[in-house]
């Protein structure tokens, strides 16, 4: 996805006004910034000039079949027994990637809850949490964290819980 923004004011994630224009493109694992960079310079073609600022290398996702990912499930169905887990791609980057590209296996777990109204400001300068999600979160960061290092016998139950 690509989240667009105007130094000078005006539309933000979306087109109109003058530039420049900051753009910020998040590539799925594997992808190539440099095949993405060359994409968007052709699209634009002549009518603008386009300036990389920061691009990172291509990275693999980390596999879901792991310990640790069956522990993370594990902790969220018992915090959340409605709850599933599954492999998504954020809006957002995290450090992981470097893990990754160092063949380190590495999830963005989010253990906190936001609801429809607090999503919109996430990383902005009125950003916030509920109290009560701030603490069920670290509870469950916590959790997690323990059941990693101090394994229990696996639960089969909770393959009904994975989406791939």
């Amino acid at each position: 996805g690509a989240r667009t923004r105007s130094p000078r004011g005006g539309a933000r994630d979306g087109l109109g006004g003058g530039g420049p224009w900051d753009v910020v493109i998040r590539l799925l694992p594997g992808e190539s910034s440099g095949r993405m960079g060359a994409r968007v310079k052709e699209a634009v073609g002549k009518n603008a000039e386009v300036e990389i600022l920061l691009a990172g290398g291509p990275t693999s996702e980390s596999p879901a079949n792991t310990e640790l990912f069956r522990t993370l499930v594990a902790a969220m169905v018992r915090a959340e027994p409605e709850s599933t887990a599954a492999a998504i791609v954020g809006g957002g980057t995290s450090d992981s990637r470097y893990f990754r590209a160092r063949g380190i296996t590495a999830y963005g777990f989010a253990p906190f809850k936001v609801n429809y109204y607090d999503a919109d400001p996430v990383h902005a300068t009125d950003e916030r949490i509920r109290a009560m999600f701030f603490v069920e979160g670290v509870r469950l960061m916590r959790r997690s964290g323990s059941d990693f290092c101090a394994p229990r016998p696996p639960l089969r139950a909770l393959a009904s819980h994975l989406r791939f």
